[in-house]
């Protein structure tokens, strides 16, 4: 993996996420709060996971949902924002 995509995040290690059809459901174990994510969260989430890194998770939104780059980036930059401010996701090491 080249070091300029290093993921420079991933899920916190507080987060329980299961798919349920094309959603996702998250609970964060510290709050006992729980998240559904549409399609679209549901990928992204999936992408983190596997710990590809920004550029990667927008291409492939891009290409997954037939939109263009700078609406898979708006709608990545809105998600990461919402579940970082909720605890959902931590600096990688």
């Amino acid at each position: 993996m080249n070091q300029a995509h290093a993921p420079e995040i991933r899920p916190s290690a507080h987060v329980v996420a299961r798919a349920v059809g094309e959603s996702a459901v998250l609970v964060q174990l510290q709050t006992n709060r729980i998240y559904e994510l549409n399609a679209t969260g549901s990928r992204i989430w999936e992408l983190i996971e596997s710990g590809a890194s920004e550029p990667d998770v927008v291409q492939r939104l891009s290409d997954e949902f037939a939109v263009s780059t700078e609406v898979a980036q708006r709608d990545f930059k809105a998600l990461l924002t919402d579940l970082e401010r909720e605890g959902l996701l931590e600096p990688a090491a």
